[in-house]
């Protein structure tokens, strides 16, 4: 089973890459701007971990629509 991390920020990636591979899964971390239709349809499961923004400072729509786009392709 393949799991893609997206690492959004957070410094424990890591650790639940570590986590993912002690569990007998294949884990590969991918940055957020790395996210797309193709990486998707390439995993058999998705983990995101930490934030690019403060979600209470600035707006999220950007982030939220690109996701959003992602997961409809997929």
């Amino acid at each position: 089973m393949n799991i893609s991390i997206i690492d959004c920020g957070s410094t424990k990636v890591p650790a639940i890459a570590s986590m993912v591979k002690n569990c007998g899964f294949e884990g590969k971390v991918h940055q957020l701007d790395q996210l797309s239709p193709e990486l998707l349809a390439t995993c058999d499961g998705l983990i995101v971990s930490g934030a690019p923004i403060l979600v209470t400072k600035t707006s999220v729509q950007n982030h939220q629509d690109n996701l959003k786009a992602c997961l409809k392709a997929y």
